[in-house]
């Protein structure tokens, strides 16, 4: 329940709160840092059952925002696997924070409102639901 509550409740409620100022904004748009363990069409391994729901979760209520509130781009991403306390430093993979980042903000950029309710990697690349 707490990683429910951190990744989709918690994410839900501060955009829900948001929404007025977004609306009043010019041409706003929202990235969302989600996971690619939140797509069903991608989970093979199984397991991690909380952590995979609470981003699924998350992603269908992001998806549904961009659909009720067209005038704001609503953008899920996967931040690639980023040295956290979930990710060990030395996993094979892993990347920096700062390296994430850097590869993200280009595609931030050029993301626009017809990208909105989309599940993108961090290279850009579309993520199966």
């Amino acid at each position: 329940m707490r990683t429910f509550h951190i990744n989709a409740a918690g994410t839900f409620l501060l955009l829900r709160a948001l929404l007025p100022n977004l609306k009043q904004a010019n041409d706003p748009k929202v990235i969302v840092m989600s996971s690619r363990m939140g797509s069903v069409g991608r989970n093979v391994a199984g397991s991690a059952y909380a952590y995979r729901a609470s981003k699924a979760a998350l992603n269908v209520m992001v998806k549904s925002l961009s659909i009720d509130v067209p005038e704001v781009a609503f953008i899920l991403c996967h931040p690639g696997r980023v040295e956290t306390n979930l990710v060990r430093s030395r996993e094979e993979g892993a990347i920096t924070a700062d390296e994430s980042v850097a590869g993200l903000l280009p595609l931030i950029a050029k993301w626009k409102t017809d990208d909105s309710g989309k599940f993108y990697d961090r290279f850009g690349d579309p993520i199966v639901w």
